[in-house]
C-alpha cells in the first residue's frame, strides 16, 4: 500500500482498457447507467447528468481525490463497466467500492465476476487487507452477485438518503 495511491490503473484489468472517467465521459457513463433500471429502483434518484457529476466527485468526509478512482472498463472502445472506489476507507488497509455496475447487455456472462476478482488480486498485490461495500436493502441481483463474487454480509446496516444500505466485506 503505497501511500501515493494507485500507480496504474490499468493493471486492475488484463482484458479490458480502462480509463479513468471525467465530466467528458458523463453522456457514456449515463447510457450505462439507463441500462440498469433495477438499480435505481433501490438507489433512487434515476440517473441524470447531474447526479453523475456529482458521482464523479463524491467523497466521503476526510478522504480527497486522489484517493477516488471513477473508472471505465472498455471492450473494443466500447464502455462495459464502471466502477468508482476509494483507497484507504474506512481504514487504511481497506478499499471501499461505491459502485460497480455493468452494461446491462453485458450482464450474465462472467465478465463482472471477472472484473471484480482480477481488481481483488491486484488490491491485495498492493498491500490491502479487505475491501468493503454496500448494496441496498432488496436489491437481491446486487446481494446476489456480490455474494458470487465472495463477498459476505458484515451485519451492519446503515440508513441513508437512498434507504438501508447493508455492509459487506471480503478479506483478501
Amino acid at each position: 500500500m503505497s501511500g501515493s495511491g494507485m500507480q496504474n490503473i490499468s493493471h486492475l484489468s488484463t482484458k479490458y482498457k480502462i480509463k479513468k472517467m471525467g465530466e467528458e465521459d458523463v453522456s457514456g457513463i449515463l447510457k450505462l447507467e439507463n441500462s440498469n433500471p433495477l438499480y435505481f429502483l433501490y438507489c433512487p434518484p434515476k440517473p441524470c447528468r447531474e447526479t453523475v457529476l456529482n458521482d464523479l466527485k463524491a467523497l466521503p468526509e476526510g478522504k480527497s481525490l486522489e484517493d477516488k478512482f471513477y473508472i471505465g472498463f472498455f471492450e473494443n472502445d466500447r464502455l462495459i463497466a464502471i466502477m468508482d472506489f476509494i483507497l484507504s476507507f474506512p481504514e487504511e488497509d481497506t478499499i471501499f467500492i461505491g459502485l460497480f455496475m455493468m452494461d446491462s447487455k453485458e450482464s450474465g456472462k462472467g465478465k463482472g465476476s471477472a472484473i471484480i476478482t482480477e481488481a481483488l488480486t491486484t488490491w491485495k498485490s498492493e498491500g490491502y487487507k479487505k475491501v468493503r461495500l454496500a448494496y441496498m436493502k432488496g436489491n437481491m441481483q446486487s446481494r446476489n452477485f456480490w455474494r458470487k463474487c465472495g463477498f459476505t454480509e458484515t451485519g451492519v446496516e446503515k440508513e441513508n438518503e437512498h434507504g438501508i444500505a447493508v455492509i459487506m466485506e471480503k478479506m483478501l
